[in-house]
């Protein structure tokens, strides 16, 4: 077989790490220095765990990272029960441990949140990749949607097959889009559960207009809008934890 110079080039480049003694299947890995908070309730004290610490991940985009190991940079060892921490500090920014989420659970996976403070919350939406949360998909559960668009279909076949009323969990944003608020109350605690391995700490759930309601009546001097959207929502938790 007579090889043209770019086959010749793309051959050399394919075989390259066999030349180099280069595993292919190896991942390549991320070390990220984090902070790290045990509770929700240390969270919200500002009460870190003490030490300097290393998340090595192989997997990680630009809102999201696995926790696939964590290390105490003091010792150089790993850290005990590091699957129960709930908050994460990276680059200046929260990360929660999707583990505490209410119903549905990523183990391992910590996702950058709007906002951070009292009450926690981001808008979650198609810039989250769909192997986020179609992890234990199941194809043949899928259902046909109607849908504004936003969420992806995909995604919103998983929810509507885990999550209940998830129908009454969609926001509209600015754009009319579809999607869902990720909230907290850190003020708020669960029982510590190891089976579920989980700390006593407060847990993620999807936000409703139900749970809007029941805010804006504890917090009755400040308004909004009626029927707002995402960003009108995320800027009155803003509103409320400068409150505090």
């Amino acid at each position: 077989m007579k090889l043209t110079p770019i086959t010749t080039l793309l051959f050399f480049l394919f075989l390259l790490p066999d030349i180099y003694g280069v595993d292919k299947s190896v991942k390549r890995k991320d070390t990220l220095q984090v902070v790290l908070y045990e509770t929700s309730m240390d969270f919200r004290q500002k009460k870190n765990m003490g030490f300097d610490a290393l998340v090595i991940t192989e997997k990680k985009g630009d809102l999201y990272f696995y926790a696939d190991k964590v290390v105490d940079t003091s010792t150089g060892k790993r850290v005990n029960d590091a699957g129960l921490i709930w908050a994460m500090e990276y680059n200046g920014d929260t990360y929660l441990n999707m583990g505490y989420m209410e119903e549905l659970t990523f183990v391992g996976m910590y996702i950058k949140f709007d906002i951070a403070g009292n009450y926690c919350a981001l808008k979650f939406d198609e810039r989250f990749p769909e192997e986020i949360v179609l992890k234990e998909y199941n194809e043949n559960r899928k259902y046909a949607l109607g849908v504004v668009g936003g969420v992806t279909g995909a995604l919103l076949a998983y929810l509507l097959s885990d999550v209940k009323n998830v129908k009454n969990k969609l926001w509209l944003d600015d754009k009319e889009k579809e999607g869902l608020i990720l909230f907290c109350d850190t003020m708020e605690e669960s029982f510590r559960n190891f089976s579920w391995s989980r700390n006593g700490s407060c847990l993620i759930y999807f936000f409703t207009e139900k749970d809007l309601k029941n805010l804006l009546k504890k917090n009755p001097s400040i308004g909004l809008k009626d029927e707002p959207k995402i960003e009108d929502v995320l800027t009155y938790f803003r509103v409320l934890n400068d409150q505090w």
